[in-house]
């Protein structure tokens, strides 16, 4: 939560929303009254400063989505 307070207010909102209220990009866009583009764009853009600043590796050679690992099980 530290590292969301470095980023706009508007932009963390937009995250908030997606990632912790689970609304999708059409609802947000919706419900502030901006474009579906510019959701997605902020979610985006948010999600990649907040890798840059934890640190966290962008390579996803070893990653497993949570959709595809049902699929192995």
């Amino acid at each position: 939560m530290q590292t969301l307070s470095e980023v706009t207010p508007h932009q963390r909102l937009i995250f908030l929303l997606k990632h912790q209220e689970g609304m999708t990009y059409e609802e947000i866009a919706k419900e502030l009254g901006c474009s579906l583009g510019t959701v997605k764009k902020s979610v985006s853009r948010t999600v990649a400063k907040l890798r840059e600043k934890l640190g966290v590796n962008n390579e996803t050679e070893n990653y497993v989505s949570y959709a595809a690992a049902g699929i192995l099980r």
